[in-house]
């Protein structure tokens, strides 16, 4: 019996998280079965953008490939169960499809996920994947995966392993999907001078710089990325800075603005090769294996961390709340230094124990404002037991 799985990507790094687990699964479960692949919730407009990750879907055999138009999405985001249904019924016209046996999807939000997850109701659904995986699994509004297929246990609110049947993903099943990137894209395969040039700038004292596509002022963002350079540009000989793929290319003059601030400073400044933007870092690394790397918040200083043990800095939560307050109104600025420390564990994990526990301070912090607001309302003796708590979840 074939089994059928429907299977959402949302980007080409994550099209590396999503074959890693399907090799995964298909370890634990031989059954023969037929892949379908929907394309979606890009938060991007660029046609180069879905092409990339066409091009990425090579390194798996998918019975069809489907992109869900941004009309089909705003018509999904609207939320009328009518628009909704209508919405799962065209995407099972254009796949041929009525039924899956199961849904694997990079998380339970959004609406190429919602709209898969609630494309068979009946069948299982898996999630896969790191940052943002967990973030909605006990939400009422969407519906709870039965697993989650995880690259590294990470917490990211109080307890949440605790609260869905997980598995660790080998760290070979990622070296293989980089394995296959390599030898399927046909990015890499014609543009091997654009891998040679990033392959001298690596040999070199380079830097890579990693951009983020989140903040709407060029001006601003500039400011920031050369305010956190400053403190590292006399150790290394060249930055060479990468455009976020998802960026909007309107935005992309951030790189001359960079340029033109650190001319002052004795360091070269590279741009990332335009033709192999969309290439996921991690496979830039096999290709050109950078000594260090900066980035803004992301899940690529751990990735990279733990396949080739390369150093990250991150832009000091400071000038992220200075430059980046709009975006960072629903983004914990504690997760800068909390980046720091998983990749200090990263060094001594053995690929199968919860990597990060989300502290219980942190949670009592955001559940009652302040741990110290206990004072007013406790005796003594229950807030100093309540402080040794938090000191022990906190070691451990």
């Amino acid at each position: 019996m074939i089994k059928r799985r429907l299977v959402t990507v949302q980007g080409t790094a994550q099209m590396l998280d999503c074959v890693s687990c399907l090799q995964f699964l298909r370890e634990l479960d031989s059954t023969e079965t037929e892949d379908y692949l929907l394309i979606g919730s890009l938060c991007s407009s660029d046609e180069n953008f879905v092409e990339a990750i066409i091009d990425s879907a090579r390194i798996w055999n998918w019975k069809k490939i489907l992109h869900l138009s941004w009309d089909m999405e705003e018509k999904w985001l609207k939320g009328i169960d009518t628009d909704r249904l209508d919405c799962i019924s065209t995407v099972k016209n254009q796949f041929g499809i009525s039924e899956v046996d199961e849904c694997i999807c990079c998380r339970n939000t959004q609406p190429v996920n919602e709209l898969a997850a609630n494309f068979s109701p009946n069948s299982k659904f898996f999630v896969y994947g790191d940052i943002g995986v967990l973030d909605s699994i006990l939400s009422p509004r969407y519906r709870k995966p039965d697993a989650a297929y995880l690259c590294f246990p990470i917490e990211y609110s109080y307890r949440i392993l605790d609260k869905i049947d997980y598995k660790v993903v080998p760290k070979k099943y990622f070296q293989r999907a980089i394995d296959l990137y390599i030898e399927s894209s046909e990015t890499i395969c014609q543009n091997q001078s654009s891998v040679n040039y990033l392959k001298h700038l690596a040999a070199e004292n380079s830097l890579l710089f990693l951009t983020t596509w989140v903040i709407n002022s060029v001006e601003k963002e500039a400011d920031m990325y050369y305010k956190a350079l400053l403190p590292y540009i006399e150790r290394f000989k060249n930055v060479v800075v990468k455009l976020h793929p998802r960026r909007d290319k309107e935005k992309e003059n951030v790189l001359d603005l960079l340029e033109e601030r650190l001319k002052s400073h004795s360091v070269n400044v590279f741009k990332f090769p335009k033709v192999l933007n969309y290439v996921p870092i991690e496979v830039i690394f096999r290709l050109a294996p950078f000594r260090s790397v900066h980035t803004f918040i992301s899940g690529s200083c751990m990735t990279l961390k733990w396949l080739y043990g390369t150093e990250a800095y991150f832009v000091n939560r400071e000038l992220l709340s200075e430059h980046a307050r709009d975006f960072f109104k629903w983004i914990d600025l504690d997760w800068v230094e909390t980046m720091t420390l998983i990749q200090k564990k990263i060094d001594t994990w053995n690929g199968v124990d919860i990597l990060y526990r989300y502290p219980l301070s942190k949670s009592l912090k955001r559940k009652y404002g302040y741990v110290k607001a206990f004072a007013f309302s406790l005796p003594k003796r229950a807030l100093s037991k309540l402080r040794k708590i938090i000191r022990k979840d906190y070691e451990k």
